[in-house]
């Protein structure tokens, strides 16, 4: 038992209650939840700022249009890595998902299971510019991509990138420096199935 979510199913008034009531409960129940990641109020600024844009974007003015889907998809990040810290303490607990208000589902078995994800290419955008342009092949199906790296050879954690594209752009790598790479498409009940890993330089 997992965590679900299905944001092209809610309108702008819609995703601002779910994340205000996962807020509201999460704050509550901090007992059960004591150290969210990303930290509430991180969530709760970010929301503030999407309601502003909401408004802003009523006038139908393009750049604020813009604006309102660019900060959308910074929310719903946010609450996407939320609901795998609540994944993580619930432990399958029907119960403490529906605590921290999110909607709970079986990760397997009742949906299309998520595809091993492919990564075509890792290209270098200039040297001196230690940033890498990330290509995996597309997933109709996939929320997000979630692109991991680390130092070659060097056991340590995987840090991430979540985009709603298959392509991202790294940037603060060390430069001449090797890194390991691999993705893995994120579809509705957010099971991970990684790519082979690839190596490339950052220069």
């Amino acid at each position: 038992m997992r965590t679900t979510l299905n944001f092209r199913k809610m309108n702008a008034a819609q995703l601002l209650q779910f994340v205000e009531e996962i807020i509201s409960k999460m704050t509550e129940h901090v007992d059960v939840f004591e150290t969210p990641d990303p930290a509430l109020p991180t969530v709760t600024t970010v929301l503030q700022e999407y309601r502003e844009c909401v408004k802003d974007a009523s006038f139908y003015d393009r750049r604020a249009i813009t604006i309102r889907d660019q900060k959308r998809t910074e929310l719903e990040i946010l609450v996407f890595r939320l609901s795998k810290y609540v994944d993580f303490v619930a432990q399958g607990d029907k119960a403490v998902i529906m605590t921290a208000g999110f909607t709970p589902t079986v990760s397997r078995g009742s949906g299309v299971p998520t595809p091993k994800a492919v990564l075509l290419k890792v290209d270098s955008l200039g040297v001196g510019t230690s940033k890498l342009l990330i290509k995996a092949k597309p997933w109709r199906r996939a929320r997000y991509y979630k692109f991991e790296y680390r130092k070659r050879g060097v056991d340590e954690a995987w840090s991430y990138q979540l985009s709603p594209k298959s392509t991202v752009v790294l940037e603060g790598l060390e430069s001449f420096q090797s890194y390991e790479f691999r993705v893995t498409y994120l579809g509705t009940d957010t099971q991970e199935n990684y790519s082979e890993i690839l190596n490339a330089f950052a220069l």
